[in-house]
């Protein structure tokens, strides 16, 4: 059901997620004859093993930052070969710690999408004959004017700065998740009477609402009854809202109102994330990722279609804490896929059993 709450607003937008790039060596490895971290297998029909502690192998964690999404990855190598097995984040818009619970098994490998995710197009905004042009933004990086197809699933911080017939401008940004799952989602919406008499409200998709903050500008509201009523100038206005879920989800969405009436506005960006949560393609939520190197050839997981195969997590418990205070767990894993060579393009098989420790936070 659609939940339409009434109210007048708007604010500034907040960046959901701030991830940096951390690559932590895992102290105190026991070696000898008991060994923690270690993988044999064969990679083109070539053997490998690999035991850390021995040989010059070690094992470390890192998590990076992919397209706004956090990726953990544990790698073990001996300088020669290497094995990196990592899995993609899930829940992009819960505020809690990821439960290892979550990751699917079998393992499911991710892959880019074959059709875009979103569509970032004036024409998707009903005022399009206003606007003469759109250039957008993704987390800062000039990606296009007007029509942008976006491909890779991520965590976006998406900005148009719009050009009007009339000449003026006005600058829009709004977060958006495209090919991962969400816990909870709304779009914005507004009315403006010709008295200049503001009311806006939200629509909830999905999730229940614990409660809503409006600005305007640079104001907050005040939301006594979760109605309020702003007189606006015939100046451009921005109207945001904070929405908090009782699961925790924060999420915030921005519009721009034309306060002259000159059908000069931007709606928030929902139209993009709601249309790449409704496509049939599969969500990346979880999805895993293994990078081998052997004989200076790379060998990938990630090309379209690498599905089939023997690919699962046989055990999984807590490991320790690393030098960096953050939790390891560590994976038995059996894998029997194909890989792809990334020099070549040729898919080969690929095999292991392995143990391996990867950073969970």
């Amino acid at each position: 059901m659609t939940t339409n709450i009434k109210i007048s607003l708007l604010i500034t937008i907040p960046l959901l997620f701030a991830l940096s790039c951390k690559k932590k060596e895992i102290n105190n490895i026991p070696q000898g004859n008991d060994p923690v971290f270690k993988a044999t297998g064969a990679i083109a029909g070539q053997n490998f093993s690999l035991t850390a502690g021995d040989d010059n192998a070690y094992m470390y964690t890192y998590t990076d930052n992919v397209n706004g999404v956090k990726k953990y990855t544990g790698k073990l190598s001996d300088g020669e070969t290497e094995i990196q097995f990592g899995f993609f984040d899930g829940n992009i818009d819960a505020p809690f710690s990821l439960s290892p619970t979550l990751l699917s098994n079998p393992i499911t490998w991710a892959s880019d999408p074959v059709s875009p995710l979103a569509y970032l197009s004036k024409n998707a905004f009903s005022n399009a004959n206003n606007i003469s042009s759109i250039e957008w933004y993704l987390d800062n990086v000039h990606v296009g004017t007007d029509n942008v197809y976006v491909y890779k699933p991520g965590l976006y911080h998406v900005c148009g700065e719009i050009t009007f017939t009339d000449g003026s401008h006005s600058d829009l940004c709004n977060d958006l998740i495209l090919g991962y799952n969400t816990n909870a989602n709304y779009s914005l919406h507004y009315n403006l009477s010709p008295n200049g008499n503001l009311t806006a409200w939200v629509a909830i998709e999905s999730g229940t609402v614990e409660s809503i903050k409006w600005n305007l500008d640079s104001d907050e509201l005040e939301d006594d009854d979760n109605t309020i009523t702003s007189l606006l100038d015939n100046a451009s206005h921005k109207i945001t809202t904070t929405v908090k879920f009782t699961d925790g989800v924060i999420r915030q969405k921005s519009a721009i109102v034309d306060g002259s009436l000159s059908g000069n506005n931007i709606q928030d960006f929902s139209v993009f994330e709601l249309a790449a949560l409704n496509k049939q393609a599969p969500k990346r939520d979880f999805n895993a990722e293994i990078v081998v190197k052997k004989d200076n050839i790379q060998y990938t997981s990630f090309y379209p279609g690498n599905t089939g195969g023997v690919s699962k997590i046989n055990s999984l418990d807590y490991f320790g804490l690393n030098s960096a205070g953050n939790k390891v767990y560590r994976m038995n894993i059996e894998l029997n896929c194909n890989l792809k060579n990334t020099s070549s393009g040729s898919i080969v098989n690929f095999n292991t059993n392995a143990v391996v420790g990867v950073e969970i936070h």
